[in-house]
Parts: C-alpha cells; structure tokens; sequence
C-alpha cells in the first residue's frame, strides 16, 4: 500500500569497483581528467597493439644497425616493409608483382624484395634472421597504438612490466611488419592478465607489448557529430545532390511525328488530342530493352549495304562490295613499295640458286596454263594497288615452292582483279 520498495527489500547498492568491471562497455556521459591522462585531448580512446621497438640490420654488419618499431601481425603470410625502409638502408632492387589481399579485396601490385636482414631485441638477448622482405606501403602505422610505460602505470596488473617497456622513440618510424614466416617473434613466453575489458601484456622474443583498450574511463564524448543528408527527387530516387526547382512542362499534339520516340501516354490521356510531358521526369525513361545489346551505327550501315548490294550473279556467284567501308577510301599507289620488295627477292634467289629454278619452274606452269595475264596500262589518276612477290616453302615439301604473285588490283564500282 505504500509507495517504494518495502523496508526489508531494499538491495545493497553496487560498488564502484564492481561497476567499473562489469560495464566498462557502458557510456558515461562526460570524460574525466583520469581518461586524459593516458588518451590525451582526442576524440576516441587510446588502444595499444603489439608493436615492439627494435634493432635491425644487415646480417653481420651491427654498426649499420637502426632503431624502428615492428608490428606483429600473425595474420599476415609475409613479412613486409615500407619504401622508407629500403632508403634508410640504401638498397637498390628491382620490383616484383605480387597479389595482396585484405580487408578491402585483392589486389594486384609489384614491390621490391630485399633478403639477408636481421632484427634484435632491445637488450640484445634475441636475435633473429629474417625472411625475404616485400615492400608493401599498406602497412599500419598508427603511432598511438605503441605501447608505452605510461600506459602500464595506470594498470594495477601491468605495473610490474612498467620498467620493461621502453618509453616512445619520436625518431623511430613504423617501418617493418612481421608475420607468420618469422613464427618465433609471435610466441608468448609469458603473460599479464587482469579484469574484464582491461588491456594485457605478454612477453615475446622481442619485447613486452600491452593489446587493449586502454582508457581508463572506457568512454570518450564525441567533440563533433556527422550528419550525411539524402535528397529524394521527384522520381524517387535518392541522390547527394539537392533537386532542381525549376522544371520545364511541354504540351505537345498526341499525333505529332515528333512524339514517336516518347512512350505511350497513359489510357487516361489517349483520348485528349494532347497531353503534357515533364521532362524533368520522363527525360530517364527506362524500358525492359534498355539493358538488351544493341547494333552500333557501323553495324547498321553494314547490314544496310549488305541488304542493297549483295546479290547473287547469273553464274550463281555471290557478288559484294568491297571494302564494306563507304564512302571508300581510295587505296594508294604502292608501286615503289612493291619494286623495293622485288629487289630484295632478286638478292634471296641470287643467293639461292636452287630457290630461283623452283620459283621460276612454278611461274612457267603459271604462264603455260595461262592462269596469269598481262596487267592493262594504268590510266591518269586510276586506282591501282600492288601486291610484293614471294615464295613460301612448306615445311615437309622442301622441295616444292609455292609462290605468292603481284596482284594488281583495279578496282571500280565493283573491284576487278587481274594478275601479272
């Protein structure tokens, strides 16, 4: 009968502590200067992944050795590099393709490869003998991921691995990716764990490294929101841009020739002698046979001259223009072209003197059995064109010569061919 809960049931309300475990997920509605102190003024919260900070140098040549942070990623195949790794070394190599798949799909790309590198642990108790490098410029390179000892301190599981990490190198870049072909780096030789949600470190042949979220209120206010618009045209459709609010309105006549290529008005305005059209929503008319191949206009054009000019002869030939191509352009006297040719053939058969008696053996039978003709004399200005002379050998007839022969082709409303 009165309002609240009764006396005798009223819970113990959760501590901080438990609430800080169990929805660390939660949104908080403001951050507080603890979330500053490791995320800094930023809009999302800090999260470190295992990048280590290394020596790498040629194989047997320390003094060329250099400091740069590595990003083990055991789901890459390969180890690769960045192009400022091949300048910082002064290596000249040519590139390669390769295919590269990620998140984004595959892609097909080339980089250069350098081999005989090896990469050092800080303290110099691990040293291990890389595999081919590739070049790939894809590689993450977010420097706020880069665990640091300020990030452990704040962690009451992670301060003992405090003074193992060493503190961020400004002058060091993100340059190498190791993946599974160096499976050694990505064992764990021991780790740190600690609650739910909370970031946690583990010891690898290169160094500790912290993976997690590490903000300590496990929020972050956003400091700008995004609004994307969509306009709606007056189609329907959705577009980036904003609608036009002019629009333009034709009336035209119904029986006009003009209005043959717009669709059929609806049944409601057949019977009017007119009928407006908008444009501005008829102008993307679609039918079912906008998707269906089409002819070109070539294509056209050649059916039609295929439909008016080909035709069957008296002596059941086939008879076409040629070339299809109209108008036609007119073929150019290659006279010179055709006896340069020839003079070269006269140097083949004065060379070859058992060549020269079977192409001349082949062109007597040619003349004997008058399969060839003296060619008319050209007039001023008449289309001509000529065809080189040679002769081809059939592989398992050495012996047999076929000869190929100047052609001079005379062509006028129909081509005519003769040979010479």
């Amino acid at each position: 009968m009165h309002p609240g809960p009764a006396p005798w049931s009223v819970e113990a309300p959760e501590s901080k502590a438990e609430q800080s475990k169990e929805n660390a997920g939660e949104d908080t509605a403001e951050v507080t200067n603890k979330c500053t102190e490791i995320c800094g003024d930023v809009s999302k919260p800090k999260s470190c992944s295992k990048i280590c900070l290394v020596k790498v140098y040629p194989s047997n040549q320390y003094a060329k050795a250099k400091r740069i942070y590595a990003v083990l990623d055991e789901q890459s195949n390969r180890s690769l590099v960045k192009s400022q790794f091949f300048d910082l070394f002064n290596i000249d190599s040519s590139s390669s393709p390769y295919t590269l798949k990620t998140c984004s799909g595959i892609v097909s790309t080339a980089g250069r490869k350098v081999s005989g590198f090896s990469v050092e642990s800080l303290d110099g108790k691990t040293v291990v003998a890389l595999p081919p490098l590739i070049e790939c410029n894809s590689l993450p390179d977010d420097r706020s991921e880069i665990p640091t000892p300020k990030v452990a301190v704040h962690f009451p599981h992670l301060t003992v691995v405090s003074d193992k990490i060493p503190p961020l190198d400004p002058s060091a870049p993100i340059l190498l990716l190791l993946g599974r072909d160096v499976l050694s780096v990505h064992k764990v030789r021991e780790q740190r764990n600690g609650p739910h949600n909370t970031p946690y470190a583990q010891r690898l042949d290169l160094g500790w490294v912290i993976v997690g979220e590490v903000c300590l209120d496990g929020i972050h206010r956003q400091s700008s929101v995004n609004a994307y618009k969509t306009n709606i045209l007056l189609n329907g459709r959705t577009s980036y841009f904003s609608s036009c609010t002019k629009g333009i309105s034709v009336v035209e006549k119904a029986e006009s020739p003009l209005l043959s290529y717009i669709p059929d008005p609806p049944c409601s305005l057949k019977s009017n002698k007119s009928y407006s059209m908008s444009l501005k929503e008829d102008v993307f008319f679609r039918s079912p046979d906008d998707d269906k191949a089409t002819l070109s206009v070539e294509d056209k054009v050649f059916l039609d001259i295929m439909n008016k000019e080909v035709y069957l002869d008296e002596d059941s030939h086939w008879v076409a223009p040629l070339p299809f191509r109209s108008p036609r352009i007119q073929l150019p006297n290659n006279r010179e072209q055709a006896k340069q040719r020839l003079s070269y053939l006269q140097r083949t058969l004065s060379k070859k003197p058992k060549m020269k008696t079977h192409f001349f053996d082949f062109m007597q039978k040619v003349i004997e059995h008058k399969q060839a003709e003296l060619a008319p004399p050209l007039k001023s200005g008449e289309e001509c064109w000529y065809l080189p002379i040679f002769g081809v050998y059939h592989p398992h007839k050495p012996d047999k010569i076929r000869v190929v022969l100047i052609r001079v082709l005379s062509l006028g409303e129909f081509p005519s061919m003769t040979f010479c």
